[in-house]
């Protein structure tokens, strides 16, 4: 069963007792990294945070992680771990974004199964949305499109939905 299989919802969620263990060290070894660039920060007793380089990445529970059987355990660090992939493939491009610039875009249809191409002004870029689990995560970009015939209009961008960004 591979991450995508399964959807950790249960490790995202408040619930029973336990305790999350060596989980940052799996997701490391999962990345191939030393430990010590990840670290789990409890927010409370059941709750905490998957942080990289103070950026907040994504929120589990402890409790449950804790309780989970190795190999689901496994599963989860995998999925966290490519995750932390996306982070630290994605925040280059946007941190270089900058607003009022003028930028192509292509991103794929949630249900068309088709990529579309879109060129517009930056508006805004949002922070990065802490994930719950391994579902979500990442920014939304806001851009000004502008069509031969009508109005202007704003076109949101998530990047799990982004393919290429770049200057026009």
């Amino acid at each position: 069963m591979s991450p995508a299989d399964d959807d950790f919802d249960d490790l995202s969620l408040p619930s029973r007792p336990g305790g999350a263990g060596d989980l940052a060290s799996l997701i490391a070894a999962t990345l191939g990294e030393g430990p010590g660039l990840l670290e789990i920060v409890p927010e409370d007793e059941e709750m905490a945070v998957l942080v990289r380089d103070g950026q907040r990445l994504s929120r589990l529970n402890l409790r449950e992680v804790g309780t989970a059987d190795p190999e689901r355990r496994a599963r989860f660090a995998a999925g966290l771990a490519e995750l932390v992939r996306t982070f630290d493939r994605l925040h280059p491009t946007i941190a270089g974004l900058e607003v009022g610039h003028t930028y192509v875009v292509d991103y794929k249809h949630e249900r068309l199964r088709r990529t579309f191409r879109a060129k517009g002004t930056l508006l805004r870029a949002s922070g990065w949305r802490t994930a719950d689990g391994v579902r979500g995560g990442g920014w939304m970009l806001t851009f000004e499109v502008r069509p031969r015939f009508g109005k202007p209009s704003e076109l949101n961008v998530d990047t799990s939905i982004l393919t290429r960004v770049e200057p026009a």
